[in-house]
C-alpha cells in the first residue's frame, strides 16, 4: 500500500511550473529561476548515483542519462517528471541538468530546447538500452512503464513483518508470497 503525503514532490511541483511555463512563456506566480534550480538540485541528488550508473556500464551520454532518468524514475507518489517538466529542467541554468551541452554560450544563459530535441534524447536513449538488454539478456535499466510494476526493495517495521508472518499459509514460503496473495485479494 502507498501512503500519500500531503505535500507535493518536486516533480509534481516542476509539472505544475513546466505546464505554465510551456504555455506562456512565464512562471507562475511567486515561481523565479531560483525555486527551479533547487527543485532541479533536489533531484539530481536524488537520481546522481542512476545517472552516473548509465553512463559508465551503458554506451549513454550524459545528456541521454539525465533525461532517461529524469523521464523514468517517479517519486515517492509514482509521479513521473513531463517532458515539459525536463525540458525547464534542461532550458533553466542551474539546476545540474543539462551540462553535458557543448554549446559554447554562457553557462548563465538560459537555453530553448525544443520537443522534438527531447523526443530525439528519449528515443537515442531508448534505443541504446534496448541494445544493451539484448546484448546481456537481462534489462538491467526497467523502463518508465515497468518501475511500478518491478521493484526493488521495501523496507517492513517488526509490526507489519510479525503481522504478515501470522497471515502465512503453508504452502507460502517467503513474505513475498504472503504479500503477493494480499495484494491479488485487494485486487479482487
Amino acid at each position: 500500500m502507498v501512503r500519500q503525503t500531503t505535500h507535493r514532490t518536486e516533480r509534481e511541483n516542476l509539472n505544475g511550473i513546466a505546464y505554465q511555463w510551456t504555455k506562456t512563456g512565464e512562471y507562475p506566480v511567486n515561481i523565479s529561476d531560483t525555486v527551479v534550480q533547487k527543485l532541479g538540485q533536489a533531484l539530481v541528488n536524488q537520481l546522481e548515483d542512476r545517472i552516473d550508473t548509465l553512463v559508465a556500464e551503458t554506451t549513454l551520454s550524459e545528456l541521454e542519462a539525465e533525461v532517461w532518468a529524469l523521464y523514468t524514475q517517479p517519486d515517492e507518489n509514482h509521479q513521473h517528471l513531463t517532458e515539459s517538466a525536463i525540458a525547464l529542467l534542461l532550458a533553466t541554468p542551474g539546476t545540474g541538468f543539462g551540462a553535458a551541452y557543448d554549446t559554447g554560450e554562457d553557462p548563465a544563459t538560459p537555453r530553448s530546447i525544443i520537443s522534438q530535441e527531447l523526443e530525439q534524447y528519449l528515443r537515442e536513449a531508448e534505443t541504446k538500452i534496448e541494445d544493451a538488454e539484448q546484448t546481456i539478456g537481462a534489462v538491467p535499466f526497467p523502463g518508465r512503464d515497468d518501475t511500478l510494476t518491478n521493484p526493488t526493495l521495501v523496507w517492513l517495521d517488526q509490526f507489519t513483518v510479525k503481522h504478515l508472518k501470522n497471515h502465512r499459509r503453508p504452502d507460502e514460503d517467503t513474505l513475498d508470497d504472503v504479500i503477493k496473495r494480499c495484494l491479488d485479494e485487494t485486487d479482487s
